[in-house]
């Protein structure tokens, strides 16, 4: 069984406890480690609170979940479109490729 090793951090003078990544997550690079989360809030919140001095903690709480929450949804639609036009593309190519197999005799049946 794994160790695991829990971080405190303080977030607008919240604190929360974060796990380590497992050896398993590291080694595959996919995740992010609890660190790199907490330093990518904090420098968003030390930009919101220059551009927003007026409002308070949990008021640039708020503002940084909707702006990440916007960012997030955004990419999915990006992501989603992307997806489908990928998706797309490789059936027209499929089919060209089939319609020239056909044309040439051969017959073969490809699918996505």
């Amino acid at each position: 069984m794994e160790q695991t090793t829990a971080n405190e951090f303080n977030i607008l003078g919240v604190n929360v406890t974060l796990i380590d990544l497992t050896e398993e997550e590291i080694a595959l690079g996919k995740s992010v480690s609890p660190r790199e989360v907490i330093e990518f809030v904090g420098q968003h919140i030390d930009s919101l609170k220059k551009d927003n001095h007026h409002l308070n903690d949990h008021q640039l709480g708020v503002l940084l979940a909707l702006q990440m929450a916007k960012r997030y949804m955004t990419l999915q639609k990006v992501y989603t479109a992307n997806i489908d036009q990928l998706r797309t593309e490789a059936e027209e190519a499929l089919s060209l490729v089939q319609k020239s197999l056909s044309v040439n005799g051969s017959e073969s049946n490809i699918s996505i």
